[in-house]
């Protein structure tokens, strides 16, 4: 089974979307190099149904590495990092939940040793756009 093929089933065999979006949403953004539980039993039960071998964080990192919005393949890209903290407005914050969430266009704030050095991140291009576009529409018109 491919990822593609592995994706769909798992998609189907969860029988909820949005539960779906959530597990990769979560995936695509976890910093602890772990799934969380319900994930963990979703998996185990998905490949035990499919007398598949369980895959490892990596693997499943690899297999869903999608946007969870547009379905596509998340790009490889790179970032600068920053020192500092920005305050987002509710209303972007709320915009890239909602219509962009793999965007990753803004700088990260990362530990000092790390500042004005390449993040590596993974985007979406339609997210890209969507937020472009939102952007466009909302800056400021002073």
């Amino acid at each position: 089974m491919n990822a593609i093929e592995f994706r769909e089933s798992f998609r189907k065999f969860l029988k909820n979307d949005e539960r779906y979006k959530k597990f990769v949403a979560i995936i695509n953004r976890g910093r602890d190099s772990r799934l969380l539980f319900w994930q963990e039993r979703a998996i185990e039960q998905f490949c035990e149904k499919h007398a598949l071998k369980i895959p490892s964080f990596v693997v499943l990192q690899e297999i869903f590495s999608v946007c969870e919005l547009h379905g596509n393949t998340l790009e490889y890209g790179k970032v600068k990092v920053f020192c500092g903290h920005v305050d987002y407005s509710p209303d972007y914050t709320k915009a890239c939940a909602k219509l962009f969430p793999n965007s990753y266009m803004s700088s990260v704030n990362g530990p000092e040793e790390m500042y004005g050095e390449n993040y590596g991140i993974r985007f979406c291009k339609a997210c890209r756009e969507a937020e472009q576009q939102w952007r466009d529409e909302h800056a400021w018109q002073g």
